[in-house]
This record gives structure tokens, C-alpha cells and sequence, in this order.
């Protein structure tokens, strides 16, 4: 699911600082001598002696609150997207796209809505050709196909989900004001919800593909011969060709993502 290739395959994580405190000094008072009392002679009254705790319990130091930098302006966000990107040796294509924060606003609409956004993730496409089985004059479903996109979704659900959810959630003004300008009045959040049960939803009913699963060819590109695989929405077909190992890692890794935001 490309819907994530932005916003989570990075994280935003805030460490709080905490102020140090040292443990507060307990003064014990002396307890004087007990009086000696004659010999053979036998204390009527017992002292009743109250015992004092071996250390003072620690007090927790006060956390202090750490203060985010502003956000940069929506169009000269992209180095600042890119810094956060980093650490997680992404592929340099993913990183030098222009106008990142508008292109994640626009897969997330897309991606609610159910539909592939291809011109946007353009970078995501395998660079390997479709692998087909050929038998005399007829084509067949490669069992192999679905290890093209391996890759992407290990880099994809790479991130812990809370640092992902994190980081979303801070560029949620950014995406809001991009929504906005693509005629969008619905939250982030609530965008991002529904993709992913968009996603889970359709993942759940996807149909298994087998290497009898038969393909046709009437011009440069191959569909299925079944008219009921070939007129399933692009969604359910990126699905199919990502195979039911991939798409069922990446839907766990979107409920963990949508419990968090």
C-alpha cells in the first residue's frame, strides 16, 4: 500500500528532557542514653520507640515540556521533510521528488477514496518487468511476481508505528493546507482512517491467485482471462500482484498505525 510511502517510512521523535533533582538530606535526631537505673531494680515503663524508614523515597523529577521547532511554509517544505528522512536510508529517487508534503496530500485523498494514485508513486512501480509463465501459446500467473514488491514493503513498515503515527500527526497542518488547495475539507486523520479500512477491508476479500491463474495478452500489457479478477478496481489488483504475504504484513502495520492518531 503506497498510501504510507511518505509518512511512514519516517519518523518524528520529540525526547523530553528531564530536570535533575537531588535526593532530599534526612536529619536523624540523636535519642539520648537510656537512664541507668539502680542494680536489681526493674523498669516499670517501656519507651515506646518509633522506628525511622532506612532512606527517604526519590522524588521523580518533573518532566520538561519539549518545544517543537515551527513548521515550515507548505512550499518550501521539502528539505525539511528530507531531513527527517535520513536516518532511514530510503532510495535517493524517493527522497529528491519535488513538492513532498503536496504529492502525501494527494495520495491520501486518492487512498481514502480507494484508488491508486500511479502518477504520484510513479517511484514505487517494480522496475522489473511483469513475470509471466508461458505454456506454448498461452500465459499464466508467475508465483514468483509477488517478491517485486518485497522490497517496498520492508522499507515501508520499517518505522515503528508510533514514530510514523508521530510523524504525522506533526505534519497534519502542512497536509491540512494541502488537502485545501486540492478542494479537500476533510482531516488528515479522518483520511487517513478511512484508507486504511479501505485497505484492510479489500484485503480481507482479496481473491488467491495460483500459477493456473490465466492471463491474456491483446496488446503490450497482460490481463486476466477471468472477466472476474480483470474488472476488479486497480486497488484490488495492485493487491493481487503484491501477493497475500505482502499486502497481509502491510494491513497489521496500518491497524497498528490507525489505533495511534
Amino acid at each position: 500500500m503506497a498510501l504510507m510511502a511518505i509518512f511512514v517510512v519516517s519518523y518524528w521523535a520529540e525526547i523530553a528532557e528531564f530536570a535533575g533533582m537531588s535526593e532530599p538530606s534526612v536529619s536523624i535526631p540523636a535519642v539520648p542514653p537510656a537512664e541507668k537505673l539502680p542494680e536489681g531494680q526493674v523498669g516499670d515503663e517501656v519507651m515506646e520507640v518509633s522506628t525511622l524508614p532506612a532512606s527517604a523515597p526519590k522524588q521523580q523529577p518533573e518532566p520538561v515540556a519539549a518545544v517543537l521547532p515551527a513548521l515550515p511554509e507548505l512550499d518550501h517544505s521539502d528539505q525539511y521533510v528530507r531531513e527527517q528522512l535520513e536516518q532511514w536510508a530510503l532510495p535517493e529517487p524517493w527522497l529528491q521528488r519535488k513538492q513532498l508534503i503536496a504529492r502525501g496530500a494527494s495520495v491520501l485523498a486518492n487512498a481514502a477514496a480507494g484508488r491508486v494514485p500511479y502518477r504520484q508513486l510513479d517511484y514505487l512501480i517494480p522496475t522489473t518487468p511483469f513475470p509471466v509463465v508461458q505454456r506454448g501459446d498461452r500465459y499464466f500467473v508467475d508465483p514468483s511476481g509477488p517478491a517485486r514488491y518485497d522490497n517496498y514493503v520492508t522499507l515501508l513498515t520499517a518505522v515503528p508505528p508510533a514514530r510514523a503515527a508521530a510523524l504525522f500527526q506533526r505534519f497534519s497542518p502542512l497536509v491540512s493546507e494541502a488537502l485545501a488547495q486540492l478542494g479537500e475539507r476533510r482531516s488528515p486523520r479522518v483520511l487517513l482512517k478511512r484508507a486504511i479500512d479501505t485497505f484492510v477491508n479489500r484485503a480481507r476479500g482479496l481473491p488467491g491467485l495460483s500459477e493456473e491463474t490465466e492471463l491474456l495478452r491483446p496488446n503490450l500489457t497482460y490481463i486476466y482471462a477471468d472477466p472476474g479478477l480483470e474488472s476488479l478496481p486497480d486497488l484490488d489488483k495492485l493487491m493481487l500482484r503484491m501477493g497475500r504475504q505482502n499486502v497481509s504484513k502491510l494491513a497489521d502495520y496500518l491497524v497498528e498505525i490507525k489505533e495511534l492518531i
